[in-house]
């Protein structure tokens, strides 16, 4: 059994903890995640999915290196140059949760990740997609604005000259802003062709991750007869490998997205060779299972 069993808070009528089969026991009562107990569970999951993190690694120094290659020309290749950067940063960071059994966090990280790539495929694709982008970014604080302004919970955040000086700001911006216009980011993925990803990717991981949802709720409660409601706060693997497979496939869809803003037959080659591997992978995997279950029936 791996060492995340052993992590748990109970509560009942009243609150007691589980032993830890690791470490020092206060160590992760009082650090939880940031306590150094954590790494023997790291240990054991690496070792326990040697294959796909072994995949998820070599994928991630691939793309740095197509990352470094990477040459901007013109004003336009910019913004998906940054968000390139954006996205393998971001799958790095989903790699990093996954390995501490931060199974939801990584989850949201790899939605970053999958949002990214429908960005950089309208910045791509889609001639006004700069305009969007601005005209969201001006709908932000415009209206971050006028609620500090006018919303009298924040009358006391502003001095008289610093509320006149916004006043004058707002006006002045009207005259040359792109207007105002929150992003649909679903908009986006059916006009790049991006649409059963935005369905099948991107929103199941806001359901279950990004946001406090009941879906979000359920990892981190158990109902237990005659004991209560168990409250869980631990490292979790319940969907480790699936997330490890979303977050590579936001990652590639973010190359490929790129790979057309930058004319890159390079970089494309490089996302249609990295999907093909990741589709052998999860062939075998599937082989594998369906033949472990055969032998045990």
């Amino acid at each position: 059994m791996l060492p995340t069993a052993q992590y748990a808070v109970a509560i009942g009528y009243s609150m007691t903890y589980t032993p830890l089969a690791l470490g020092d026991q206060m160590s992760w009562l009082e650090d939880g995640f940031l306590s150094d107990d954590v790494q023997a569970w790291t240990d054991s999951i690496l070792e326990e999915h040697a294959t796909e993190f072994a995949f998820a690694h070599e994928l991630n120094r691939a793309a740095m290196s197509m990352l470094r290659k990477t040459g901007v020309v013109g004003v336009r290749q910019i913004p998906s140059a940054a968000f390139l950067a954006r996205g393998l940063q971001s799958y790095q960071a989903a790699l990093l949760l996954l390995e501490r059994g931060m199974l939801a966090d990584a989850r949201n990280v790899a939605r970053s990740v999958a949002e990214t790539a429908i960005v950089i495929a309208g910045l791509a694709l889609l001639h006004d997609m700069p305009r969007r982008l601005a005209a969201d970014n001006n709908k932000h604080y415009k209206t971050l604005a006028i609620l500090m302004l006018e919303n009298p919970l924040f009358k006391d955040v502003m001095v008289p000259d610093e509320r006149s000086s916004l006043r004058q700001l707002l006006a002045d911006a009207e005259t040359y802003m792109q207007k105002p216009d929150r992003l649909n980011l679903e908009g986006v993925a059916n006009e790049v062709g991006l649409g059963r990803f935005y369905t099948l990717v991107y929103r199941p991981l806001s359901g279950d991750a990004a946001h406090p949802t009941v879906d979000a709720m359920q990892r981190h409660i158990e109902s237990l007869e005659g004991v209560g409601i168990k409250l869980i706060f631990k490292p979790q693997a319940d969907d480790l490998v699936p997330t490890l497979q979303i977050a590579a496939t936001a990652l590639l869809t973010c190359f490929e997205a790129a790979a057309e803003a930058f004319s890159n037959a390079e970089m494309q080659a490089f996302a249609d060779i990295w999907h093909m591997r990741q589709h052998d992978m999860l062939l075998k995997t599937t082989t594998g299972q369906q033949m472990s279950t055969q032998g045990r029936e």
